[in-house]
């Protein structure tokens, strides 16, 4: 599903509008997790260790990278009381 999805996503990019908003989902995830982590008074280090991931990885959540897995999102979003 990877390079499947690495390739839907390519060919949404050249739909008008979609680009921006593709490009601003990494930074409202970053964005929602730090906020959400500093209000419950956690580390990066404390969120992983609950999240069961490393503190790399809640770093690189927080700066926008975009090729952080699903599942760790969900393990991280759980943690932090974010659902749908």
């Amino acid at each position: 599903m990877g390079h499947d999805f690495q390739a839907l996503k390519a060919s949404a990019r050249e739909i008008p509008g979609v680009r921006e908003y593709l490009q601003s989902f990494p930074a409202i995830i970053a964005d929602l997790v730090m906020s959400r982590r500093i209000q419950m008074g956690l580390s990066q280090e404390q969120l992983a260790e609950l999240a069961e991931t490393t503190q790399a990885t809640i770093s690189r959540i927080e700066s926008g990278d975009e090729d952080v897995e699903l599942g760790v999102l969900t393990d991280v979003f759980k943690v932090l009381g974010i659902t749908s």
